[in-house]
C-alpha cells in the first residue's frame, strides 16, 4: 500500500471531506519537519495533512487542560508568532521566548521539588499553534523520521536555555545585553542593508529579565549601545543590530564614564593599528581602532553587504535566514 492511500484516514486529509474551518495544513507551514522524507511524499504530506488550529491573540495565555486527546498526543506546535514562558521564583522572573517550530505541552505540572516556581504564559505577538493531538500523533508514526525532527527540537530548545544561562553570566551589562541580542538574532533575525533586524517586541523589562539584570542596569547600557552604535530601535517595538557579534572573552567598548568612546565613522575605509580595514560605518573609537580588531574574523562586511544582481542580501552569518528579498 503506499502512502498517498495511507493517508486516506487522516483526520481532514480525505478528498471527499471538507476541512473545518479551524483545519491548518501543518507541513505547508513548517516544512523543515520534512527534511528527511522523499519529494513525492514530503508533498503529498504538504498538500493532505491537516491538525486543529488555535490562535492566541496578544496578551495573558490560560493554556487548555490536559484531556486525554491532548495528554496522549505531541502537544502543541507553534507555527508562526510569539510567547513568553516566564517561572517566577523569589519574586524574580526568568522569561523563556517561544516561536515558530517549537513544540509545547503547558499542562505538563511543573516538578515536585523543596524549590516552588510559578509559571505564567504571555503571547507577545499574535501566535497559531497546531494542536498535535493523539490522533495526528499515532497517524505521524508512520514516518519516524518526523518525531526525530521534533525530538531533537526539544534538544535544541534546552541548549539556547543554557546558552541564555550562560550570557547571563557575563560581567559587563553592556556585553550581556549584545551578546543576547545575537544569540536572539541567531534565530528571529533578519538581514537587512541597514544590519540585522530582531522583530520581537523587547522591552526594557524583558530584556532586563532574560539578561538577569534590574530594570535601571538595562536601561542605561541600552543607552549606552545606542550611543556607540552598536544598537537601535527598530519598528514595531523590535531592534536593529548594526555591529557585530561579540565574540569570545570580549568584552563592548562602552566605559561607564565614556559613554562616547565609539563611534561609527562615516569617513573613507581606514586601516587601524592592528593593520586591519574598516569600511565607513565601522564601529571604532576616537584613535581610530576597531574594539573586535584582535578578537577574531566575523566579517562584519558580510552583514553590510550590497545587494547582490538579484536583488537579494545573501547572509552568510550561521543561523540566520540564508536570502532574504528587500522590500
Amino acid at each position: 500500500m503506499n502512502a498517498e492511500s495511507n493517508t486516506q484516514t487522516f483526520w481532514g486529509t480525505g478528498a471527499r471531506r471538507p476541512p473545518r474551518p479551524d483545519a491548518v495544513r501543518v507541513f505547508r507551514h513548517d516544512p523543515d519537519l520534512l527534511a528527511a522524507i522523499d519529494g513525492d511524499t514530503a508533498q503529498m504530506l504538504r498538500r493532505r495533512v491537516m491538525a486543529r488550529r488555535l490562535q492566541l491573540p496578544i496578551g495573558p495565555w490560560s493554556p487548555p487542560s490536559a484531556d486525554p486527546t491532548l495528554a496522549d498526543g505531541l502537544g502543541l506546535l507553534v507555527l508562526d508568532g510569539l510567547v513568553c514562558r516566564s517561572i517566577c521564583v523569589h519574586d524574580r522572573d526568568c522569561p523563556e521566548l517561544l516561536g515558530g517550530g517549537d513544540l509545547l505541552r503547558p499542562w505538563e505540572a511543573e516538578p515536585a521539588g523543596l524549590v516552588d516556581g510559578t509559571s505564567t504564559w504571555r503571547v507577545l505577538q499574535p501566535t497559531t499553534l497546531a494542536i498535535l493531538d493523539e490522533r495526528f500523533t499515532g497517524l505521524l508514526s508512520r514516518w519516524p523520521s518526523i518525531m526525530v525532527a521534533l525530538l531533537a527540537r526539544s534538544t535544541q530548545r534546552s541548549r539556547a536555555l543554557v546558552l541564555q544561562l550562560a550570557i547571563a553570566q557575563t560581567r559587563q551589562a553592556e556585553t550581556r545585553l549584545l551578546t543576547l541580542f545575537w544569540h536572539l538574532a541567531d534565530r528571529w533575525g533578519r538581514i537587512t542593508p541597514q544590519g540585522v533586524v530582531l522583530p520581537l517586541p523587547l522591552t526594557h523589562e524583558l530584556l532586563g529579565q532574560l539578561a538577569c539584570l534590574h530594570r535601571p542596569t538595562t536601561s542605561t547600557a541600552l543607552q549606552r549601545l545606542v550611543r556607540a552604535g552598536e544598537i537601535a530601535r527598530g519598528p514595531d517595538r523590535g531592534w536593529t543590530l548594526l555591529g557585530r557579534p561579540p565574540v569570545h572573552a570580549e568584552r563592548v567598548a562602552v566605559p561607564a564614564h565614556q559613554p562616547h568612546a565609539l563611534v561609527r565613522r562615516d569617513a573613507p575605509e581606514t586601516t587601524s593599528a592592528g593593520g586591519q580595514q574598516h569600511q565607513p560605518g565601522d564601529c571604532v573609537d576616537r584613535a581610530g581602532r576597531h574594539p573586535h580588531d584582535d578578537a577574531g574574523q566575523l566579517l562584519v562586511r558580510e552583514l553590510r553587504q550590497a545587494p547582490d544582481a538579484s536583488g537579494a542580501v545573501i547572509d552568510r552569518v550561521p543561523g540566520l535566514a540564508r536570502e532574504r528579498q528587500q522590500h
